[in-house]
């Protein structure tokens, strides 16, 4: 369903495309997909661009900073509420991806 990649920060926005930087420097790039409030917090739904990976990742947006515009993601620890964001973003994107 879902990985987490722990304390990423986000470090460009073109076109829809982010690019995280994980904490061994490498980074990974990863299409938009959504940014869902629920519960009073914001998480982003990022989409591999890399085709052989298929697991979307949601993060919540724990900053922005607002002299740089850069934002802070995190991994959501509790799986249910990991799950709940999960299923809004498929009622959401339900005609745009085929989930099994």
């Amino acid at each position: 369903m879902s990985e987490i990649i722990e304390n990423e920060e986000l470090l460009e926005e073109d076109e829809g495309i982010i690019t995280l930087e994980d904490e061994n420097g490498e980074t990974v790039d990863f299409e938009f997909g959504d940014m869902i409030d629920y519960k009073g917090n914001s998480y982003a739904v990022l989409i591999p661009l890399d085709e052989e990976d298929t697991d979307i990742i949601i993060m919540q947006v724990e900053a922005e900073d607002e002299d740089t515009g850069d934002t802070t993601l995190g991994p959501i620890e509790d799986e249910k509420l990991l799950n709940e964001v999960f299923e809004i973003f498929k009622e959401r994107h339900a005609d745009e991806f085929n989930f099994e």
